[in-house]
C-alpha cells in the first residue's frame, strides 16, 4: 500500500470515490431500468410490425394459391367448352350441368359454377338444372371482361346470393376465342375469409383482401351486413394509387378512433388485389407488458442490491487487478490456439472451394476470404471493405428476400440465414451463390448483431443441371400430351365408313405425325427445314421413283418454328395422300411441284403447290374430312389461309402463313 493511501490526506479522497460509486450504484440502475423499458418497446413494436407484415405476406400468398386453384377450374371448363356453341350446351345442358358439379365438387369455397352466354344467359350452371333465368349482363364479373386484356381473369365485387344472404365474390374468365360467353366461379367471402385467418393471423388480429378501388373482398372476423368500400383518402388507399407493393403504417379505426398497426401486401400475381393485416395498439401494449412485468418485478429490489454491490466492489478492485494479468495470460495462450485453428479451417475451406466472411457491425468492416472474393470477383486488394458499402449487384427478384432475412437476423428475431440467389459477376452474367451465416455476438441490450460470420459457395453449375433437367421435363410433359391430343384428333375425325380405308387413313396420318415427331427430335425440339418437311410428306405418298423423282422442291432454306411442324406436316400430308388417291401420282407421268416464297412486307410465307400430268381436277360437292381437317389445320392452329383451284391440268393451292410464327420470331397465340 502506498505513503498517500495510508496517509489521513489519502483518506478523503477513498471515501469521495466511495460516495460516488454508492451514488451510481443506485442512479445507473434506476437509468438502466427506464432505457431497458423503452427498449423493450421498440423492439415489441419492431417484433409487432414484422409480424404483421408476415402475416400479410402469408395471406397474400395463400390467397394468390387460392385464386390461382379457381382459376385454373375456369381454364378446365373454358377448354372443356373449346368449340361448343350456346346452342349445343342448352341442347345437352343436363350434361353441361354434372360436368361442372365435377369441377367444384371438391372445392369448398365455391357456391355455384355458371357457363354463361355472350349476352349474358346462363347456359349451365353446377347447382342448378336447369339453370336459373337471371340474365349477368349487368354484373361486373360479365361486364369488366372486355375492358381487360383477353385471357386476363377478373375478380369481381362482392354480391348477396339469393336465398341464403351468403356474400360472394366472383372469378371470372372469358372463353377461349373465337367461342364467346364468360366462365364464372362464385367463391363464399367468409369461408374464404376463415381461410386466411388460419394462415396468417393471431387472436385479436384482421386480415382482409381488397381491391385497389377500395372494394372490400373479405375480412375476417366477419361483420355483419355489407363491409363498406374503403374512402379514397385512406392511408391504405393513398399507398395502393403510389403502386406500393407492400408497407405498414399506423392509423386510428375511423368508427372507434381505436389506434392500429396496419400491414399491407400487393398480391404478385394480381396487382389490383392487396392483402391487408391490423393489430390493434392496445394489444401490442399487452404483450408488452407481459414481457416487462418480471423487468419492473425485479428492478427495483436489483437496484438496491446493485448499491450494496457497488460497496464491495470497490473493495475487491485489489484483487481484480490481479485477476487482470492472470487472464491477459490466458488470452494470450488462447489467441495463438485459434490462430493454429484458423489456419486448419482455412485449408478446410478451400479444399471444398467454400469462400469465408465477417461483417463487423461495430467497426463498419467486410472481411472475405481469398476464395469468397474469387466467387464475387472482387479485386484481390479488396480484403476489408466498409459495411454496409457496396455490394455485388443482387438479382431484383432475390434482393427483398435477402433484405428481409437480413433485417430479421440483425435485429435479433433470427439467429442463422441460409439463402440461395442470384448475384451479377463482373463478366455481366447472373450466377448463383449458396450462403450460411450466424450471429456470433450480439449486443447484450439491444440484441442486435455486431458480428455475423458465415460461408459461401458458387452453385451456378448445379443450379443451370438443375434448370435444364426441369426444362427437359417440362417440355417432354408438353410434348407427350400435345401427341396424345393430335392423335385423338385424327382417329376421332378420320372417315369411319370403310374399315379398311379407315384403317389405312389414320395409319398414315399417324405415320406423318411419326415423321414429325422424328424430325424434331434429331434437331432436340429446335425446329425443322421446311423442305426436310414438305419433302418427306410428299415423298412417302409418290411411291418409288421411275427414271425421274415425281416431285419437286424449290425455295430459299427456311427453319421453322418447332410449334408449327407438327400442324404443317399433317397439312402436307394430306396434299400428298390427295394426290395419291385422286390427282398426279394416279398417273405414271404425273408431278407435284412445291415452291415457296418468303414476303417481308407483308410478313408472310407463301407454299405454292401445282400438280401437273394427273387427271383434270373437279371442285367436290362437299370437302372430305381429310380436305376439313387439312383447312382446320393451315386456317385455326397455324393462322393462315388456304386457297385451292381445280384447273384443267391438275389441282395446285396456295397456303399462307403468318411468318413471325413460322419462324419463332414471336409468341404462338
Amino acid at each position: 500500500m502506498s505513503e498517500a493511501a495510508s496517509s489521513p490526506r489519502g483518506r478523503p479522497w477513498r471515501l469521495r470515490a466511495a460516495h460516488w460509486l454508492i451514488l451510481l450504484g443506485l442512479t445507473l440502475p434506476g437509468a438502466m431500468l427506464g432505457l431497458s423499458l423503452w427498449m423493450a418497446w421498440q423492439h415489441q413494436w419492431a417484433q409487432a410490425e414484422n409480424r404483421a407484415k408476415q402475416a400479410a405476406e402469408g395471406a397474400a400468398e395463400y390467397a394468390s394459391r387460392l385464386l390461382n386453384t379457381h382459376i385454373l377450374v375456369t381454364d378446365r371448363i373454358s377448354e372443356a367448352a373449346r368449340g361448343v356453341t350456346e346452342a349445343e350446351i342448352r341442347a345437352d345442358e343436363a350434361r353441361w350441368h354434372r360436368h361442372l358439379q365435377g369441377q367444384i365438387a371438391r372445392l369448398r369455397l365455391v357456391l355455384e359454377a355458371k357457363l354463361i352466354g355472350a349476352d349474358g344467359d346462363v347456359l349451365a350452371a353446377a347447382t342448378a338444372s336447369p339453370p336459373p333465368s337471371a340474365n349477368m349482363a349487368t354484373r361486373e364479373h360479365f361486364t369488366a371482361l372486355a375492358s381487360i386484356p383477353e385471357g386476363t381473369p377478373w375478380i369481381s365485387r362482392v354480391y348477396e346470393r339469393a336465398g341464403d344472404s351468403k356474400r360472394f365474390f366472383a372469378v371470372s374468365r372469358a372463353r377461349h376465342l373465337p367461342d364467346a360467353g364468360v366462365v364464372a366461379l362464385a367463391i363464399d367471402q367468409a369461408a374464404f375469409g376463415a381461410g386466411l385467418a388460419r394462415v396468417a393471423i393471431g387472436s385479436g388480429e384482421t386480415v382482409a383482401l381488397m381491391r385497389r378501388d377500395g372494394e372490400v373482398l373479405v375480412r375476417y372476423p366477419v361483420l355483419p351486413g355489407a363491409l363498406p368500400r374503403v374512402p379514397p383518402n385512406a392511408s391504405i388507399r393513398q399507398f395502393m394509387a403510389q403502386g406500393r407493393d407492400s408497407g405498414s403504417f399506423q392509423t386510428n379505426l375511423p368508427a372507434t378512433g381505436e389506434p392500429i398497426l396496419v400491414a399491407f401486401r400487393r398480391l404478385a400475381e394480381y396487382p389490383s388485389l392487396y392483402a391487408v393485416t391490423a393489430m390493434p395498439r392496445a394489444l401490442i401494449i399487452r404483450q408488452w407488458w407481459q414481457d416487462i412485468w418480471h423487468v419492473l418485478a425485479f428492478g427495483l429490489p436489483a437496484m438496491l442490491a446493485l448499491g450494496g454491490l457497488a460497496w464491495r466492489a470497490a473493495q475487491q478492485q485489489a484483487s481484480l487487478l490481479a485477476a487482470k494479468a492472470e487472464l491477459e495470460t490466458r488470452v494470450a495462450e488462447r489467441t495463438a490456439q485459434l490462430a493454429d485453428e484458423g489456419q486448419r479451417l482455412a485449408l478446410i475451406l478451400e479444399a471444398t472451394q467454400l469462400g469465408s466472411w465477417e461483417m463487423d457491425m461495430v467497426r463498419g468492416t467486410i472481411w472475405r476470404s481469398k476464395r469468397m472474393r474469387k466467387i464475387l470477383g472482387v479485386p484481390e486488394g479488396l480484403t476489408n471493405t466498409n459495411y454496409p458499402g457496396e455490394n455485388p449487384a443482387i438479382h431484383p427478384d432475390d434482393l427483398p428476400r435477402l433484405q428481409a432475412n437480413h433485417r430479421r437476423v440483425m435485429s435479433g428475431e433470427a439467429n442463422d440465414l441460409h439463402m440461395e440467389l442470384r448475384f451479377r459477376a463482373p463478366s455481366g452474367e447472373w450466377r448463383w451463390m449458396e450462403t450460411f451465416g450466424r450471429v456470433v455476438r450480439r449486443d447484450p441490450g439491444t440484441r442486435t448483431a455486431q458480428i455475423f460470420t458465415g460461408i459461401t459457395r458458387d452453385i451456378t453449375d448445379r443450379k443451370e443441371a438443375e434448370a435444364r433437367r426441369e426444362l427437359m421435363i417440362r417440355e417432354l410433359d408438353h410434348r407427350a400430351k400435345n401427341i396424345l391430343a393430335v392423335i385423338q384428333s385424327i382417329v376421332r375425325l378420320s372417315a369411319k365408313e370403310d374399315p379398311a380405308r379407315y384403317a389405312a387413313r389414320v395409319d398414315g396420318r399417324i405415320a406423318a405425325l411419326s415423321r414429325a415427331q422424328a424430325l424434331l427430335s434429331a434437331e432436340a425440339w429446335s425446329g425443322a427445314e421446311l423442305a426436310s418437311v414438305l419433302g418427306g410428306e410428299v415423298a412417302a405418298c409418290a411411291g418409288p421413283e421411275a427414271e425421274a423423282p415425281r416431285f419437286s422442291l424449290q425455295g430459299p432454306p427456311l427453319r421453322l418454328a418447332p410449334q408449327f411442324v407438327q400442324p404443317l406436316t399433317l397439312a402436307a400430308h394430306e396434299l400428298a395422300s390427295n394426290a395419291r388417291d385422286h390427282g398426279a401420282f394416279t398417273m405414271p407421268q404425273g408431278q407435284v411441284a412445291i415452291r415457296w416464297q418468303v414476303d417481308d412486307q407483308a410478313g408472310l410465307l407463301r407454299i405454292f403447290w401445282q400438280e401437273t400430268g394427273g387427271p383434270a381436277a373437279l371442285p367436290p360437292a362437299s370437302w372430305s374430312v381429310g380436305g376439313t381437317l387439312m383447312r382446320a389445320t393451315i386456317e385455326k392452329q397455324l393462322q393462315g389461309s388456304f386457297t385451292p383451284e381445280w384447273q384443267e391440268k391438275g389441282f395446285s393451292a396456295i397456303i399462307a402463313l403468318p411468318l413471325g410464327r413460322a419462324l419463332g420470331r414471336e409468341a404462338a397465340g
